[in-house]
């Protein structure tokens, strides 16, 4: 935790040096960010279960190679799909856990956004890579790192709209 923790703090330092919505919009995104990530999680489920039947159709076609038929995708192609499912279960849960926390204003439910966000990136690095493909690398990380700077610009304007945990100091032994 210490480690998302300094991600969080460099955050808050990047992003304090740019224009804030004002108070109203934030406070209005901190209300409603629950329904916001839950709808965003029933699509992303829905996309998951989509590429959950993508990857089985593709391992069918795959074993029909075989049979002297052509396969739709390589190996190579169907591991990033896997690799893309795995990452996009990670961030439904994350998102999904994040509800309740999100409805009672509870810093674990900015916390799960957040590393919610952390897992999009990492995704977009760790598939860019397997792309193979310096073309398929720049556009995954352009566009893909457009969304994720919106969403972190979105996630630490609401930061401090929740109960964030204060330092608790050490009591002084009596003796």
């Amino acid at each position: 935790m210490k480690v998302v923790n300094s991600i969080e703090q460099k955050g808050i330092a990047w992003f304090e040096k740019i224009p804030n919505l004002p108070e109203s919009a934030r406070r209005w995104l901190a209300d409603n960010a629950w329904w916001l990530v839950a709808g965003g999680a029933v699509i992303q489920a829905i996309s998951l279960v989509r590429m959950m039947m993508t990857i089985l159709t593709n391992l069918s076609i795959s074993e029909a190679g075989y049979y002297d038929v052509e396969p739709f995708m390589g190996t190579w192609g169907l591991l990033l799909q896997i690799v893309a499912f795995i990452f996009g279960v990670v961030a439904v849960g994350l998102a999904a856990a994040s509800i309740d926390p999100l409805k009672g204003r509870m810093k674990k439910g900015w916390v799960l956004l957040f590393l919610s966000l952390l897992v999009y990136v990492m995704w977009i690095f760790v598939n860019a890579f397997l792309s193979l493909s310096l073309i398929n690398f720049v556009i995954l990380v352009l566009f893909h790192g457009i969304f994720a700077a919106l969403f972190g610009y979105l996630l630490f304007e609401i930061h401090g709209q929740f109960a964030h945990d204060r330092a608790v100091k050490p009591r002084k032994s009596k003796k």
